[in-house]
């Protein structure tokens, strides 16, 4: 009897440990979420080659209000991360495009990280 409790108990104990360790972790992502800055993601055309991807980076590290650049050349996508508490007008991304040399064709504001987006992008390049 006593065993058949004690397994009881360290089955308890162990589903108890799983569902605090889901809930940090929840909070631990949602966390994280709350505190990244906004995505831009843009349509571009123009770009052609790793130079193009390196001017189009280097533009947009100048103004200080970007956190991370993502180029994809075959789908014509720049994704950037704004630095969290810093805001850019479409206006204000299309301008940096278009003082890189390109030209913009759409600009969205999307709820993915430029970290998904990257990933995404690569996923599909490898199928």
């Amino acid at each position: 009897m006593k065993r058949r409790i004690r397994k009881e108990v360290i089955r308890m104990r162990k589903a108890f440990a799983i569902i605090v360790g889901a809930l940090l972790l929840g909070a631990g992502v949602a966390g994280a979420k709350d505190q990244a800055g906004e995505t831009i993601k843009l349509t571009v055309n123009g770009m052609v080659c790793s130079f193009c991807v390196q001017g189009i980076d280097k533009q947009f590290s100048k103004g200080g209000m970007v956190d991370d650049v993502y180029v994809n050349l075959d789908d014509r996508l720049v994704a950037i991360a704004l630095k969290e508490g810093k805001t850019m007008s479409d206006e204000e991304a299309r301008a940096f495009v278009k003082d890189a040399g390109y030209a913009v064709v759409k600009v969205e504001r999307v709820p993915d990280t430029v970290a998904s987006i990257r990933a995404t992008s690569e996923a599909k390049k490898k199928s």
